[in-house]
């Protein structure tokens, strides 16, 4: 009997977050755009202009200055790549990321892992790194990903801290401004993009934290390169402190949520505290850290599907209100 169930399971129970995704086919074009070297050739940049209309006019719009005096597209690029804070900002990038090699592939293996659980799904067709005047991490349309690779160059460095409006750009902002987390923000906006994760018919805060779990997951699963894992914080933004701190007090998170009735609000307040990017989470002392809701959404999902041996596949069409019963902190 021994050898039977050896023969039959020699690992014993499966990770719901490993993946084989050797035989899945992604056809995914990844650029460098380099905003210097377009104003430097006149006919790239028409050809640009042309080519790549909808990423032009976005960068056009984060380029542009209120008082800009510039007539035309080319001029406000000029314009934009003469100012010494983004000269200063320009090095850096080229210094974090002298190319981009092993992000291309992380990302081609990151993307395929996703497919292999959910193969029907949209995925981007481009990805294309640029400076974006820190104008936002990801931004995805018409199957196109812009990625602002200046938010991921290290919230420590000099440009970061010197030249960035402390109200727009608040320490705490900054300091998420790290390369480690580019895949994951990419794997993120993906799946919030292409819902993935569908929209509950509930609007209570418990579901969104079940649907937040499900994403971060997701997430998981994809960045765990190999079937390796990775350390939580790089799914959940968050340094290991910030991560010992939600892992110590989960269970005071979960008795504040129902002591103060706050699972099933529909008040999108109490959304917005217990899920939303600050510097902590509203209701928790200064040293929490922020988006505990997404933290415990995590653990429940994950928990669930342990426990269940569920695809994800399955776990994003559950019910929120089968992954709550089943959680206890």
């Amino acid at each position: 009997m021994l050898c039977l169930i050896w023969i039959l399971d020699p690992f014993g129970s499966k990770n719901p977050l490993d993946a084989n995704p050797e035989e899945v086919e992604l056809k995914l074009e990844i650029k460098d755009l380099k905003g210097t070297d377009l104003i430097s050739d006149t006919a790239l940049f028409n050809q640009y202009l042309s080519t790549e209309s909808e990423v032009l006019k976005y960068l056009t719009k984060n380029y542009k200055t209120y008082n800009s005096k510039d007539t035309s597209i080319i001029q406000i690029w000029k314009s934009y790549f003469s100012q010494d804070y983004v000269i200063e900002t320009e090095n850096e990038i080229r210094n974090v990321f002298k190319n981009y090699n092993k992000e291309t592939s992380d990302i081609l293996g990151v993307y395929k892992r996703l497919k292999y659980h959910f193969p029907k799904k949209e995925y981007p067709k481009k990805i294309i790194f640029t400076n974006t005047n820190f104008g936002g991490n990801v931004y995805f349309e018409n199957g196109t990903i812009i990625v602002g690779t200046e938010r991921y160059i290290g919230g420590n460095k000099k440009v970061i801290q010197n030249s960035l409006p402390p109200d727009a750009f608040p320490q705490w902002l900054k300091a998420g401004f790290e390369k480690k987390y580019m895949a994951r923000d990419l794997l993120m906006s993906t799946l919030i993009y292409n819902n993935t994760i569908p929209d509950d018919e509930q609007d209570y805060l418990i579901s969104k934290i079940i649907e937040w779990g499900k994403i971060c997951v997701i997430t998981e699963m994809a960045l765990r390169i190999e079937n390796k894992d990775i350390k939580p914080g790089i799914v959940l933004r968050w340094d290991s402190d910030q991560y010992n701190w939600a892992e110590k007090n989960e269970k005071a998170l979960w008795k504040y949520l129902k002591t103060n009735k706050l699972l099933f609000s529909s008040n999108e307040k109490d959304h917005a505290f217990i899920l939303n990017n600050g510097p902590y989470t509203i209701g928790f002392s200064e040293q929490s850290p922020d988006r505990l809701g997404q933290y415990l959404g995590w653990k429940m999902v994950r928990n669930y599907i342990f426990e269940k041996e569920i695809s994800l596949s399955k776990m994003v069409k559950l019910d929120y209100k089968k992954i709550l019963k089943n959680y206890n902190p």
